[in-house]
């Protein structure tokens, strides 16, 4: 769950049921803006990296190639959107008017973030860590969390 390469190493469709499952959980009692059928099609719904892959003008996560490349692709880094192609590149400040507008909660949520920084990433790989283990616990995974 805490892997430099969590996007690399995981399906699209893992990635999604992952964000589906924790979109239930943060709902609550409240009407999921997309079912699972929706939400696992890839026309609702695409993964997306919150501080892009390839960032235009070389503004880098942690300000370096080094840093940008040992948090993109963290499991905090990344959400579920239906503006996928509207974002693109952009840089957090340009997401977030569109992040504000999302039917779905774990991405309207990131509009309340004033910026977004390795810190930001690193403690919501944290939480959506602890989310998974706690949802599918399972005993070398719980094992794992508590020696990190």
């Amino acid at each position: 769950m805490r892997s430099d390469r969590f996007y690399q190493s995981h399906s699209t469709q893992e990635i999604r049921y992952l964000f589906y499952e924790y979109e239930r959980f943060r709902c609550g009692s409240q009407q999921l803006a997309y079912e699972w059928s929706a939400f696992s099609n890839g026309k609702e719904t695409q993964i997306e990296h919150i501080w892009p892959q390839n960032p235009r003008e070389e503004r880098y996560l942690g300000r370096t190639p080094q840093n940008h490349q040992g948090h993109v692709h963290r499991l905090g880094n990344l959400t579920v959107t239906r503006f996928n192609a509207q974002l693109s590149n952009k840089l957090f400040a340009d997401k977030k008017r569109l992040y504000r507008d999302s039917p779905v909660t774990i991405e309207r949520c990131l509009a309340d973030e004033r910026t977004w920084s390795m810190k930001h990433v690193n403690e919501r790989t944290e939480q959506l860590s602890e989310f998974v283990i706690n949802r599918w616990p399972i005993p070398h995974l719980e094992d794992e969390a508590a020696s990190s």
